[in-house]
């Protein structure tokens, strides 16, 4: 009783007038430590970070979209102060108040019996698949360099983490949806810009640093945003998957309303998106556009929904075996086995061994070379050589070390990457959860968004399989927020229709 009472007391003061002038009398020191130790903008970014953790406290579901739209933006910008964690790993201020986002949440949901519940629809595999996630981390920080793809890995967790909190805090599914599309709307207007400021003339300006820095952010941000190149100009454009996905969403919702204002929001959102497509100039994102649209036509039927279902989930088991089978190839190539034998020794000395930064530097150039003569006798890879895993194109180095290679980086390669086999493992669970809950309630795919989601989710699959590289790690960090949003949505859906029935 008494842990009881002092819990509650530790509740009530957090919801008090208090709590939030607490907050902004811790603040003044720190935003004075800032100003004397740091940059102006550093002070700005802290002045904008105690806001938010105010509206945060208030307005959770709003605060968190808006923080996570903004941290693209802002919070990444280069030379802000850091937050050490171990090794190269460090956390920027936009993280540091995710993992605050986190705290707080949690606070104002745990009165909520239905929170902590391991059996809940959502919470058992995404906590295993943190963990797996987890554990990958250690072992790439074991092996003594890679930091880049591990603080990329720590930032997909904390996003994954985000929206999971994000989806449990918010009850209300036409709110739920009101702010995905002002998000996905306002990402897809920045993309735009940047588009049409490449396309007319703009491009000798988009190479500035807040420019550059901005749109190479943008591109590691966890929802599949890539770097295509028009011209002689590189724009940032959202990934195949995530499109089509909004494109689905913004046109089935077109098509289910009868409302005149959001016909003509949605129409517009409909033409930005699609106007997206066209500027990519990718033949795989028409493709999957056009299968997109035939399977929205084809779950429009009632009678072939079920049946249809199924044979997506079978595809999406086929491209992931293709995948892997990809993945795994150069493994039992002529030549390939002694030098991935000598690269898992290396790895397991690393463990126990602390590599130098000038060690990693010529242990990666002894990979990469080793690496390279692998799969230049595999037929199925040719001579190209794409993008390595674990080289940061952003470090002269790395590029140096590339162009002493004689290589090019225009894809992804992660036969020998660290973390995205076990993340593929991971994807691949999480991949027949959502199957497994989509063929029981097929009937909540008549919701857009959901039903959008899913489609961008089977687009990306396809494109997997019609690809003619390996994607494992791609999928096992970009896909993470569509699969999560999955997750969220199917939760959030499972419950309002539950409270229908019970209306009813």
């Amino acid at each position: 009783m008494v842990n009881h009472s002092l819990s509650m007391k530790i509740l009530c003061f957090t919801e008090s007038k208090s709590f939030i002038f607490l907050i902004f009398l811790l603040g003044i020191p720190l935003l004075s430590l800032f100003l004397v130790f740091f940059s102006p903008l550093a002070l700005i970014s802290s002045f904008l970070g105690l806001a938010f953790l105010v509206l945060l406290y208030k307005y959770p579901e709003i605060s968190v979209i808006a923080l996570i739209t903004f941290n693209v933006t802002f919070f990444k910008i280069e030379n802000l102060p850091r937050l050490p964690l171990f090794g190269e790993a460090s956390l920027l201020p936009g993280e540091v108040l995710i993992l605050l986002t986190i705290a707080i949440l949690i606070i104002k949901n745990i009165k909520d019996p239905n929170f902590f519940q391991i059996k809940s629809f959502f919470f058992l595999p995404y906590l295993i698949l943190f963990f797996i996630w987890g554990f990958s981390i250690y072992l790439s920080l074991a092996y003594g360099f890679g930091f880049t793809e591990t603080a990329n890995t720590l930032r997909s967790c904390f996003y994954h983490i985000i929206f999971f909190l994000v989806i449990l805090t918010i009850r209300d599914q036409g709110q739920l949806k009101r702010l995905l599309c002002l998000l996905y709307g306002l990402g897809v207007v920045i993309t735009l810009l940047f588009a049409f400021m490449v396309l007319f003339g703009g491009a000798k300006y988009f190479t500035a640093p807040v420019f550059s820095v901005v749109v190479r952010e943008l591109r590691a941000y966890d929802i599949g945003i890539e770097t295509v190149s028009i011209g002689k100009g590189r724009i940032c454009t959202d990934g195949p998957y995530l499109v089509s996905a909004l494109f689905f969403i913004a046109l089935t919702t077109l098509i289910n309303t009868r409302d005149k204002k959001q016909r003509l929001i949605f129409t517009i959102l409909s033409l930005l998106f699609l106007l997206t497509i066209i500027l990519t100039f990718g033949r795989m994102l028409w493709l999957t556009s056009i299968i997109g649209l035939c399977l929205i036509y084809l779950l429009s039927n009632q009678y072939a929904k079920r049946y249809l279902l199924k044979y997506v989930a079978v595809l999406m088991v086929l491209a992931l075996l293709v995948s892997v089978a990809l993945s795994l190839t150069p493994l039992f190539t002529k030549g390939g086995s002694k030098s991935l034998l000598g690269f898992a020794k290396e790895r397991f000395v690393g463990l126990f061994t602390k590599t130098t930064k000038e060690d990693s530097f010529k242990y990666r150039y002894w990979e990469a070379k080793k690496g390279m003569e692998v799969f230049k006798k595999h037929p199925f890879w040719g001579n190209g050589f794409p993008y390595y895993i674990g080289f940061d194109l952003r470090q002269e180095g790395d590029v140096v070390l590339l162009e002493k290679l004689g290589v090019g980086h225009n894809g992804y390669l992660d036969i020998l990457c660290r973390t995205g086999m076990v993340g593929l493992v991971a994807y691949l669970c999480l991949s027949f959860y959502v199957i497994k809950i989509s063929l029981k309630y097929f009937r909540m795919f008549s919701d857009p968004i959901l039903l959008g989601l899913v489609l961008g989710l089977l687009v990306n699959y396809i494109r997997v399989m019609l690809n003619a590289t390996s994607q494992s790690d791609f999928l096992a960090y970009h896909c993470g927020s569509v699969i999560a949003l999955s997750f969220g949505l199917i939760d959030v859906s499972i419950r309002t229709s539950k409270r229908e029935d019970l209306d009813l």
